[in-house]
This record gives structure tokens, C-alpha cells and sequence, in this order.
């Protein structure tokens, strides 16, 4: 499954050579998950099965893209939540209207 998701799709993309798998060169989008949390335990047996059937995004602890960190230590970096939040509430408001046959909600 881990290597349908990365190797695999960047082949599926022709990108192999440039993304897909952490390798000098190549464009690094990284996630480092806090495995601590009792869901993610007995960590006994396949690592990688634990991670992609057990872990959640509150998991998530730190994300690079391209190289360059755009959460870390769980909070992110790019722009601020209370925004997103908002214009997430306003785009969906908008949306609810334009599918509403009388315009309500």
C-alpha cells in the first residue's frame, strides 16, 4: 500500500525520476508522524501496515514539501488555521446557495 502510494504514483505519473521515493535529487515531500498514542500500539509486526491502517492525521507531528517545512510540531506554518477555517466556512455558505433551488440554506 505505501508503495502504491508513493513509488507507484509518481510511476503512474512518469515522475519516477523526480518524486516518489526519498533519494538524493529528488523533490522531498516528507510526513513525520508521533507514533505514541495507544492506537498506533502494539507496535509489534509491520511498521509500515501500522501506519497505513492505524494512523490518524492528528498524527501528524511535522510536513515538508518540496524540502521546505510547512508544519511542524503540529502547527502549521503557511497561514494561519483561524483563516482557513473561515474562508473554508465561507466557501461552503456560498456553495450551500448556489445548489439551494430557493437560494436558503
Amino acid at each position: 500500500m505505501l508503495e502504491l502510494a508513493t513509488l507507484g504514483g509518481a510511476r503512474a505519473l512518469g515522475l519516477e525520476d523526480e518524486i516518489g521515493s526519498i533519494a538524493p535529487g529528488k523533490r522531498a515531500d516528507l510526513v513525520v508522524l508521533d507514533l505514541r498514542e495507544p492506537h498506533l500500539h502494539p507496535a509489534i509486526g509491520d511498521s509500515v501496515s501500522l501506519v497505513v491502517y492505524a494512523a490518524r492525521a492528528s498524527d501528524v507531528r511535522d510536513v515538508f514539501v518540496d524540502g521546505r517545512p510547512v508544519v511542524l510540531g503540529h502547527d502549521l506554518l503557511t497561514a494561519p488555521v483561524e483563516e482557513i477555517v473561515r474562508e473554508a466556512d465561507r466557501c461552503a455558505a456560498e456553495l450551500q446557495r448556489a445548489v439551494s433551488p430557493s437560494g436558503a440554506p
